[in-house]
């Protein structure tokens, strides 16, 4: 099966905004009390002002005090016209529905608009459960466009690309999901940033980063895959080096970073805001929803054991 190159259609663009707080966000990844309402509102405003097709924001798990808001942007049918949407909206900068949380930022925010030959959409990721938290590794690799390293750059994001949506075609799993109906790897996402208007805003010489994005099932599979102690199995193929994370990704990225490349590297939780839900903020999680799915399910056992027993009475009597 072939794999599609930077030369494919633009099938997505997209933002990412960087955020940095001062106080940091709670383990469950939401913001502190005195923050909430106007973080609430400062997404419900950016979802007016941008009129984006989707808005999903996150905190970084490792550090809380970072986060990161993602607006999927309509799509164009040809790269001049997804190239005359990109300038646009750099050329816009950040929006001012930013500003309202200027005051509890340790730094400018920073915003990136990415264009991609892979499909981002949150529909793929969350299907008919949207308050799902999705996890996913953020990877953004800059250098200087059109010199030696950029192309090196090009080259080994497109081959780590294509090995991640081969794990997923293959739906990879860990040890403890050898019964598990779905995939560990959820979705892959490499996609390009432009510096429209700074330089010649030819199709490839405007690139200046990458960003590589990966999905994950849930926050157990990608500790499965990551730890190099745990098997990977391939439903399809022999099973996989159990350090490949460690080797292909991490590996991979730190040869570039020794080359000069500037590499970062975050894991956010998303979750999908929305201004139809009843919680707008926070949809309930998987764990209250459980919970409260076991809890029905028991409440309808006892009533149908009570039905039981009374039947069972008439019939006695």
């Amino acid at each position: 099966m072939s794999q599609p190159g930077l030369q494919d259609p633009i099938r997505s663009i997209f933002s990412i905004i960087e955020l940095d707080f001062g106080t940091p966000f709670t383990e469950r990844g939401l913001p502190p009390e005195h923050l909430e309402e106007i973080f609430r509102r400062c997404l419900s405003n950016l979802q007016q002002e941008e009129k984006p097709e989707w808005v999903q924001w996150g905190a970084d798990i490792e550090s809380r005090n970072k986060v990161c808001f993602q607006l999927g942007r309509k799509l164009s049918q040809n790269w001049r016209s997804v190239d005359s949407q990109m300038a646009i909206s750099t050329a816009k900068g950040m929006p001012r529905s930013i500003e309202s949380l200027s005051p509890f930022l340790t730094c400018l925010p920073r915003i990136r608009h990415i264009q991609s030959q892979d499909s981002n959409d949150t529909w793929i990721r969350c299907g008919l459960f949207p308050w799902y938290e999705r996890h996913c590794d953020i990877f953004t690799i800059e250098a200087p466009p059109s010199t030696l390293l950029y192309e090196t750059i090009k080259n080994e994001m497109t081959m780590l690309r294509r090995d991640c949506i081969w794990l997923l075609y293959n739906q990879v799993s860990g040890t403890t999901g050898r019964d598990r109906p779905w995939e560990d790897i959820k979705e892959v996402i490499l996609g390009t940033e432009k510096l429209y208007g700074l330089i010649d805003s030819d199709h490839e010489s405007g690139i200046h980063a990458f960003v590589f994005l990966v999905y994950w099932s849930d926050s157990d599979s990608m500790a499965r895959v990551k730890d190099p102690e745990q098997e990977i199995i391939s439903k399809n193929y022999p099973n996989i080096r159990s350090d490949w994370w460690d080797v292909e990704v991490v590996g991979r990225l730190e040869k570039l970073k020794i080359m000069g490349a500037s590499v970062k590297q975050s894991t956010f939780d998303f979750r999908e805001f929305s201004q139809q839900a009843n919680y707008p903020l926070l949809w309930p999680d998987a764990e209250i929803m459980a919970a409260r799915q076991a809890a029905s399910d028991a409440e309808r056992q006892k009533s149908s054991k009570t039905k039981r027993e009374g039947c069972k009475s008439c019939r006695l009597m």
